[in-house]
């Protein structure tokens, strides 16, 4: 019960939100487990960039048994028993105990990755269902409309895209952009590189229907359009067919 407990005062302290319970929610101890280790690893590297050729191994004792701390109380099922008590010292028992759990953490992932962007794929399309429903006359809005507007007539899109991308950014973390933190200037970017990313993941080689739109759509961080054009191919043979060029 104490190993609960602990776990789900790490959550509201660091990522303010909820678990059903311990035992339950599995995947949301592990994205949460996830998480801990991005963050410890951003900071290491933060520090070894400030301090270039004087970086010493032993700054990341303290950081990594603050990460220690956190992963025994949220994911101890992923430790081996040798491993969820007992000190945190000497420096290469925090490189072993962290290197074991973040192996782990992917291995965790990775299977249950088809799920993850299951679930990522239907909070889009509640997303922009949401949006639609609001516009039951008239011209529907576009997904570049729904993925960078503030405002659509009076409805304001900003705070429910912030809430999306952050449920994405922790759900999928393989879709890229995880450490980015959503604000009104850029939740829309990266909201639409992470629903590119979840298209690309459909693609495969004899796939067709990614061709059936005649390409992508992509914006940078400061609003600019890209089209990236796929060619259209023969699904016969895979021959790619010539376009005139009038």
């Amino acid at each position: 019960m104490s190993l609960a407990h602990d776990a789900l005062n790490i959550v509201f302290k660091l990522h303010a939100g909820k678990l059903e319970s311990f035992e339950r929610d599995a995947m949301g101890r592990l994205l949460l487990a996830h998480w801990v280790g991005r963050k410890f690893q951003t900071r290491r590297l933060g520090v070894r960039r400030v301090y270039g050729e004087d970086y010493d191994p032993r700054q990341d004792e303290c950081k990594g048994r603050q990460a220690i701390e956190h992963w025994r109380k949220l994911v101890p099922e992923l430790l081996p028993p040798e491993m969820r008590n007992g000190p945190l010292f000497p420096l290469t028992r925090i490189i072993d105990i962290v290197t074991t759990i973040r192996a782990a953490i992917y291995d965790g992932l990775r299977a249950s990755v088809f799920d993850r962007l299951g679930q990522a794929q239907r909070l889009v399309a509640a997303y922009n269902a949401s949006i639609t429903t609001r516009f039951p006359m008239g011209p529907i809005p576009t997904l570049e409309v729904k993925h960078n507007a503030n405002f659509k007539n009076t409805y304001e899109i900003i705070p429910i895209r912030i809430t999306l991308v952050r449920k994405l950014q922790r759900l999928a973390p393989e879709l890229g952009n995880s450490n980015w933190e959503a604000t009104n200037e850029n939740s829309g970017w990266i909201l639409s590189q992470l629903v590119e990313s979840l298209n690309g993941k459909a693609v495969f080689p004899d796939n067709q229907y990614a061709y059936s739109r005649g390409g992508t759509m992509s914006t940078t961080p400061n609003g600019t359009n890209t089209h990236h054009r796929i060619p259209r191919t023969n699904p016969h043979n895979r021959i790619p067919m010539r376009t005139s060029s009038h």
